[in-house]
């Protein structure tokens, strides 16, 4: 099954696919350098053939995806994007010794191909932890850039966590 687990064979199987492509980046890297570099994928499945597209992202991805979305001429049927943190995370505003102990202690780091296991201080300082602080106009320009772009097909709903509890709808087309 791979780095996936079954999880793309669930995903094809379930929507009737033909096929699933993944699509990594370095999560160090600015959201907009990583959905330029997937906005060029996608164009090039498209020049390969590619007539329908669907989306599916989680966690990071969500803002990744959104930004190559708002810079592809690919016409997208679908997105489905789970836990995104396209208003921002608190955690990112916090000082960077409180970053450090809660990334140090909340979960494993996994190497990140071509740079390996990122030390602290890279992640720290990357500019993925300032594009996703709360107040952070790249998730404001990802948000204003794909409500703008035209696409009558692409229904997108999107809900994000404002509290533990609490919900809020930020937007929908």
């Amino acid at each position: 099954p791979g780095a996936y687990g079954g999880c793309v064979e669930g995903i094809r199987t379930a929507g009737g696919y033909e096929q699933v492509v993944g699509f990594n980046y370095n999560w160090l890297l600015s959201i907009d350098h990583n959905g330029t570099r997937f906005a060029a994928f996608l164009d090039q499945l498209m020049s390969e053939g590619v007539t329908h597209i669907d989306i599916e992202a989680h966690s990071e991805g969500v803002p990744v995806a959104l930004s190559a979305a708002s810079k592809t001429s690919v016409s997208i049927n679908h997105m489905i994007l789970l836990g995104g943190p396209i208003m921002g995370t608190p955690v990112c505003n916090l000082s960077q010794d409180l970053i450090t102990l809660i990334v140090n202690t909340a979960f494993p780091i996994e190497p990140i191909s071509g740079v390996g296991i990122p030390t602290m201080s890279k992640i720290v300082d990357s500019t993925a932890i300032h594009d996703l602080q709360t107040a952070s106009p790249e998730l404001a320009s990802i948000r204003a850039a794909f409500v703008n772009r035209s696409q009558q097909d692409t229904q997108l709903i999107v809900i994000s966590g404002t509290t533990t509890f609490g919900w809020e709808l930020v937007g929908s087309r």
